[in-house]
């Protein structure tokens, strides 16, 4: 067993930096739960909704000043010493640029918001990005080498002593301001992991700055595109309910988003470049389509359905009594993350063929059509409302991508997508009757042990009809037969250790 783990920390092969980068992911949804559960107990949603508006106006100010040094440093073939500082100091300039903005502006976006509070977060949220920007390229430098083990490490360690810095402050401060000092003082943990666990200083250079230009003004486009998509709904939030509703909108999205994203990961990070792989094959691109979309239904639905179910007491157990407002929100939300799954294979068959224009205009069209709705025809939706046009959207959006698929690969048909997520719709569906029934007997029990029975009631429904339905048609191939060999190979290997 040790000398499995030193091959696999030692290891610069993709798949073993595929494994340590889940080991990373679920170590940090982890570190989130906890960190959710505690915080959420120990503070207030107007708490957490000053820090997601001070968060959003961060984000957006990042993403549009962002130029993917990072991205672009990992994407060059080969690199030195000039490449790496030069990395550095447009990183910086470019920090120290975004933080000087968001200073000046925080003026501004108090009163946008009317809560004199945002001012000071703000100004102090704006000095991370002097910090980010000091920082060592440590942890890029360990992707671009492959140093998986020791760049999963820094990130590890980031997040472990800023889950314990946030809650000791905010046991310690019982507001907001845990939030805010918890994020800085992270950040200056950062600076010092990168310095100590790759002591090379810096040097401030503009020697390569060429090499960089062109590569990022499109991934800067790309991100101003996916953070407008992912923002635009809490920013209406926080503008027209205040600051309370954002803070409960901002965490039934983080919670809603958990089942669906956590179980794609990491077949997702294999799909790119297994369809990449074969794209002039389309014979085998259509098959490998067609088996992530049956899997990722497999996976998606059911966890999106069931905590749309049992929202109300995922909110009691987890978050306490003063989160109520968030139970409808994450019941919306929940099943739009559900139904965006279903479009994950069809945007990896896109980016594998380099249909890169066509991602820009569905996303575009995504925010456009959100926008239209929560702004134009339902212009005084509440918090709940928001989150079911976002729900529609995602809804609009299956058939636009089924189209797009459909044109993109000539050889795939709508009754080939149908066979592949028949079955775990349908199971889900028994899996809805059976919670909605165990919920109708169980009024008067605790929201522990409703949540108990309904998830395990659940689960056990979703397992059965998927099984039964899968071995009256034949035991075809599909994700069944993919979760069976997967089993069958993990208990062959438990049984030779």
């Amino acid at each position: 067993m040790n000398r499995l783990l030193g091959r696999l920390i030692n290891s610069r092969s993709v798949v073993s930096g595929a494994l340590l980068y889940i080991v990373m992911r679920w170590f940090d949804r982890l570190a989130g739960v906890i960190s959710t559960i505690v915080l959420a107990r120990l503070l207030t949603p107007g708490d957490f909704g000053i820090v997601a508006i001070a968060t959003i106006v961060l984000g957006l100010a990042s993403v549009m000043l962002d130029f993917g040094i990072n991205v672009a440093v990992v994407q060059l073939r080969d690199l030195d010493r000039d490449d790496i500082d030069t990395a550095w100091t447009l990183r910086l300039l470019q920090n120290v640029v975004i933080g000087t903005i968001l200073m000046a502006a925080a003026g501004f976006v108090a009163e946008r918001y009317h809560d004199a509070r945002l001012s000071p977060v703000l100004i102090v949220l704006a000095f991370t990005y002097y910090l980010d920007g000091l920082t060592g390229m440590a942890p890029v430098v360990f992707q671009k080498r492959r140093q998986y083990a020791r760049e999963v490490a820094y990130f590890m360690g980031k997040r472990a002593g800023g889950l314990v810095i946030t809650i000791v402050l905010a046991l310690w401060l019982r507001n907001y301001w845990a939030l805010v000092m918890g994020t800085v003082l992270t950040n200056v943990l950062g600076l010092v992991l990168s310095f100590s666990m790759h002591p090379v200083a810096p040097r401030l250079t503009l020697t390569r700055w060429r090499r960089f230009v062109g590569a990022s003004l499109w991934l800067s486009l790309h991100s101003v595109a996916g953070y407008a998509s992912q923002q635009l709904d809490k920013l209406v939030v926080g503008g027209r309910d205040g600051t309370a509703m954002l803070g409960a909108y901002s965490l039934a999205d983080q919670i809603s988003a958990m089942p669906t994203s956590e179980l794609l990961a990491p077949m997702s990070r294999a799909l790119l470049p297994a369809m990449a792989a074969v794209q002039d094959d389309l014979s085998r691109l259509r098959s490998i389509f067609l088996s992530a979309l049956g899997i990722q239904a497999t996976l998606a639905l059911p966890a999106a359905v069931g905590l749309a179910l049992v929202s109300r007491d995922v909110v009691a157990v987890m978050l306490g009594a003063s989160w109520d407002a968030a139970a409808p929100i994450m019941s919306a939300l929940a099943l739009a993350y559900g139904v965006n799954a279903l479009t994950h294979s069809s945007i990896y068959l896109f980016n594998s063929l380099g249909r890169y224009r066509t991602l820009a205009l569905l996303r575009c069209s995504v925010v456009l059509v959100l926008a239209l709705l929560v702004l134009v025809i339902f212009p005084s939706s509440t918090a709940v409302a928001i989150a079911w046009c976002r729900a529609s959207v995602a809804a609009m959006t299956i058939g636009v991508v089924t189209w797009l698929a459909l044109r993109n690969l000539p050889s795939l048909r709508v009754a080939d997508m149908a066979r592949e997520v028949a079955r775990p719709t349908s199971a889900a569906l028994a899996m809805a009757v059976a919670v909605v029934s165990i919920e109708a007997v169980t009024p008067d029990f605790t929201s522990w042990t409703r949540l108990s029975l309904t998830v395990s009631g659940g689960a056990l429904a979703y397992t059965a009809c998927l099984a039964a339905l899968w071995h009256f048609q034949g035991r075809p191939e599909g994700a069944e037969r993919w979760a069976l060999d997967k089993f069958r190979a993990a208990m062959r290997a438990a049984g030779s250790a």
